[in-house]
Formats: structure tokens, sequence, C-alpha cells
């Protein structure tokens, strides 16, 4: 179906939402690359920064974490070229939904195991990540 012209400049890929958002989707696919290149060459680096060791077979687990990092820096760069509402809506959503829940699960493990700075830091960047895109996210749409 075809879009207007109107249409396609106040939408979350026109003009006006591209100023916040593609750049947010941007950085966060480059980050979220450098998360993933991370865990898989040195698996033991991000985990040993909140305490947990990451010794022989462990690292199934950082590298399986690496490789949803991957996945999402590929949807955060492929948002960033979208020209279609609904599909950058979804993904944009998707990202708050795993920043938010990421934070909490980080919080309730932080209660199981004692205050940590690095954890509560990072708990703090997911809010603001998460606060970010929902925040650029509706600046495209007003």
């Amino acid at each position: 179906m075809p879009v207007s012209t109107e249409a396609a400049s106040t939408g979350p890929t026109g003009p006006r939402g591209q100023r916040l958002l593609r750049p947010l989707l941007i950085v966060h696919g480059v980050v979220t690359l450098l998360a993933a290149v991370v865990l898989v060459a040195a698996p033991s680096a991000i985990p040993a920064t909140v305490g947990i060791v990451i010794e022989g077979d462990d690292v199934l687990l950082p590298y399986l974490l690496g490789a949803a990092e991957l996945a999402i820096a590929l949807l955060s760069f492929g948002a960033a070229r979208l020209r279609d509402p609904s599909g950058v809506n979804l993904i944009v959503l998707a990202f708050i939904v795993f920043h938010l829940v990421t934070g909490l699960l980080e919080a309730a493990y932080l209660d199981l195991t004692g205050f940590s700075g690095s954890l509560a830091a990072n708990i703090g960047v997911r809010v603001v990540v998460a606060g970010a895109f929902f925040g650029a996210w509706r600046a495209q749409r007003h």
C-alpha cells in the first residue's frame, strides 16, 4: 500500500522521526555489536565485571548471549533504515521491553548476591536506554 508524502514526513521514519530515533538505533547497534564481539572473543570479560567466573565449558552461555547481541545489533541497524512505521514501532517496543526486563532481572540478581557497583550502573544504563527509546519514539509521533 503506497504511503503519502505527508504521512512519510511525519511518521516514525520521516524526517522529524529520524532526528532522534535513527541515530539512537545506530548507536544502539554499534554498542550491541561491540558487546557481541567481546562476548565471543573474550567470553569471561563481561561476566567478570559483576563477579561471575566463566571457566571451561561455561563459555557456551556467553557465546549464546553474544549471538543474541549480534541479532539485536542487526535489528537496530535494520530499523534505522526501515521506512515502515509499524515495523520500526515494533522493533523499538521490543528494545524497550528487552532493556527493562533485563534491568529487572539484573536487579533481582543484585538482590540475591549483594550490591555490585558495576551491575547497579548497568541497570541504570538499561533504564536510560529504554527511556531514550521511549522518548525518541514519542517525540517522532507528535
